[in-house]
């Protein structure tokens, strides 16, 4: 995969840092750390692969949005399409374009990387905003993982940026009313 763009401020595992445990999804990083006292205390920090999210605008300049059933009990409703970046995605963008293409079976023309956050200073993890514009180029049937059941429709732009699941990445967006107001953010 390709270097990340990452947040000002962003928090990373230290170079030292060893891997204490791996599982599916997160692994656990400590480092001895000095104190100010000088006495050695040893610090964790947990890692996770980056997470993609996606604004899709139609041709009628609506969002395409996914209710979704997940395994384990997950429900999302009018969510934006979203996933984790895989190792063997080339970039973020390629996991963002895969992740669109695999969740809704369209194909988009432009894209732009309007922001990406680090939600928690203690896990490197980062989340990566797309927007998609130009209209779906092509629809092809969805490539979906064992168990999920993904329903594709469109929704009004201000209303799903405006959503919760949305602003608790973004909060930015509840100032955005048009997708000329979908701008990049200083990262």
């Amino acid at each position: 995969m390709t270097e990340r763009v990452l947040p000002k401020g962003a928090r990373l595992i230290p170079r030292e840092a060893g891997c204490v445990f791996r599982g599916e999804i997160y692994e656990v990083h400590q480092w001895p750390q000095k104190m100010p006292d000088g006495s050695v205390k040893t610090f964790e920090m947990l890692r996770r692969p980056d997470t993609v999210m996606v604004i899709a605008l139609d041709e009628a300049g609506d969002v395409l949005v996914i209710d979704e059933k997940q395994p384990g009990g997950i429900v999302r409703k009018n969510h934006l399409p979203v996933g984790r970046v895989d190792s063997s995605d080339e970039s973020v963008l390629a996991a963002a374009q895969r992740e669109l293409r695999e969740e809704t079976g369209c194909t988009f023309a432009n894209w732009r990387l309007l922001d990406v956050v680090q939600m928690d200073k203690k896990i490197e993890w980062f989340t990566y905003l797309f927007l998609a514009t130009g209209g779906v180029l092509h629809r092809a049937a969805q490539h979906l993982d064992a168990g999920e059941d993904i329903t594709v429709k469109s929704a009004p732009l201000a209303e799903v940026l405006h959503q919760d699941n949305v602003l608790r990445y973004f909060p930015w967006l509840r100032y955005v009313e048009s997708a000329e107001d979908l701008t990049p953010r200083d990262f």
